[in-house]
């Protein structure tokens, strides 16, 4: 029996509803041309009338069937692209605008599958003529990291959108009925002056060499796996695993880190407290990865 033929994903009709719904509606224009790339469309003439689209876009024009067709006209593309019928039936052959976050959906998540395929044929190929497996393996982490990157993408949201969120949220602490879900630092007036750490905020931690910086950091991600029951990765260029993890017992156990170090168990002084006392801690950090 023969083997069946996989065909690449796509939807050339969702292609069409998605630069039908851009061409017919502003908002639509102005909230999804910025998410899309010429490479989400599989069709080479819904390439080129996205690319007329994006130029539209970005030199602040008006986008329809016409600003479009005549955009393509004049790169001497508007053949490519199926000519001016073509352009015209897109524009006004979709069921309608208000779908077309499904349209996108399916646009991109198509896009992405083809992305993920072309990229297994390329490591795959890459593979077999490979001499060095670290660089195979360099090449094809590579690769699927570029995906990864290609398919984060925010969204540009309307100020009113935001705008009444935030009215929200001063009108709820106003009332006194605002609970800070953020992560906890540990440290209260900290936590007072930032609302905690919140998901999607970079908190940068700066000072000059030596004052605490790497214990400080220790502590919250401490208190943020410990206290907050979250998951913490520490990433450190500094120091090694082994010696992150002491200062991180040394923390929770509230044993000095000379108590720990091998002058003081060569002294002769009984050391079995100090193991009972940080062996339990130990279990408790083990929620931190470094």
């Amino acid at each position: 029996m023969a083997d069946k033929v996989m065909k690449m994903p796509v939807n050339y009709e969702a292609e069409q509803a998605m630069l039908g719904s851009i061409m017919m509606d502003t908002n639509v224009a102005n909230d999804f041309t910025t998410l899309l790339r010429e490479d989400d469309f599989a069709l080479q003439q819904h390439k080129q009338i996205f690319l007329a689209i994006y130029n539209l876009i970005q030199n602040n024009e008006p986008v329809d069937a016409l600003t479009v067709a005549d955009k393509l006209a004049t790169s001497g593309k508007i053949a490519e692209a199926g000519g001016m019928e073509y352009i015209g039936k897109l524009a006004t052959g979709i069921p309608s605008t208000a779908n077309a976050d499904k349209y996108f959906e399916i646009v991109k998540r198509d896009s992405l599958l083809r992305g993920i395929i072309e990229a297994g044929n390329k490591i795959s190929k890459n593979a077999y003529t490979a001499e060095d497996a670290n660089k195979a393996l360099d090449f094809a982490e590579q690769t699927v990291f570029r995906i990864s990157e290609e398919k984060e993408a925010s969204k540009l949201e309307p100020i009113i959108e935001a705008s009444s969120e935030a009215l929200n949220k001063i009108n709820t602490m106003q009332r006194g009925d605002y609970v800070d879900e953020g992560i906890k630092t540990g440290f209260k007036l900290l936590d007072r002056k930032i609302e905690s750490m919140k998901p999607g905020a970079l908190c940068i931690l700066a000072a000059r060499p030596s004052v605490g910086k790497t214990a400080f950091a220790l502590t919250v991600a401490i208190n943020a796996a410990i206290r907050n029951n979250k998951k913490v990765a520490i990433f450190s260029f500094e120091m090694p695993t082994v010696q992150l993890v002491q200062r991180m017992l040394t923390t929770v156990s509230q044993i000095s880190f000379k108590r720990q170090s091998p002058s003081f168990f060569s002294t002769g002084l009984p050391s079995a407290s100090t193991n009972c006392q940080v062996r339990p801690v130990a279990g408790d950090a083990s929620s931190c990865k470094s």
